[in-house]
């Protein structure tokens, strides 16, 4: 095998490792988006279905919305750093894929806003999706939902 062969092998590593992590991430983020909303709702839909418990019944109402808001933190940590992970092994992808001849290398955005010079409304579109992607979308829906779920609790824990 030749020095080019060995790097795409390397690159569909990296692309199977990326392809996990992000799985794993969304399988964790919406398991503990749900988790904590159950439980800082619990109180109100067992008494939205009609069924008494006992232990639901003796615990004060914001000792589950203090639990939901620890279950989101918890969460948005653990989330938040496969997050990481991922934008680890995107970067280690970008590395890799950069060593590689031209005529074998993915057309970057960057590289398409500088070909199309004779056209500066799609300069100006790929500038705003270069920028959108570069942010880490997956950083900022995760935070901004977990926070979501902490004022709800908040909220729950104060208007019920």
């Amino acid at each position: 095998m030749d020095k080019t062969e060995n790097r795409l092998a390397l690159m569909e590593i990296y692309r199977n490792e990326w392809m996990h992590r992000d799985d794993a991430f969304i399988t964790m983020f919406w398991r503990f988006i749900t988790i904590s909303l159950v439980i800082t709702f619990l109180p109100n839909l067992v008494s939205r279905v009609g069924v008494s418990h006992e232990a639901i019944n003796v615990l004060p109402h914001w000792v589950f919305s203090t639990c939901g808001i620890i279950t989101a933190l918890f969460g948005m940590y653990l989330t938040v750093g496969e997050a990481r992970r991922i934008e680890a092994v995107d970067e280690s992808y970008k590395r890799v894929m950069e060593t590689l001849p031209k005529q074998v290398q993915m057309i970057k955005l960057d590289n398409l806003e500088k070909t199309d010079a004779a056209h500066p409304h799609k300069a100006k579109i790929y500038n705003v999706v270069t920028q959108l992607v570069s942010r880490r979308l997956n950083n900022i829906f995760c935070t901004s939902m977990f926070l979501v779920v902490i004022l709800l609790a908040i909220a729950n824990m104060i208007f019920w």
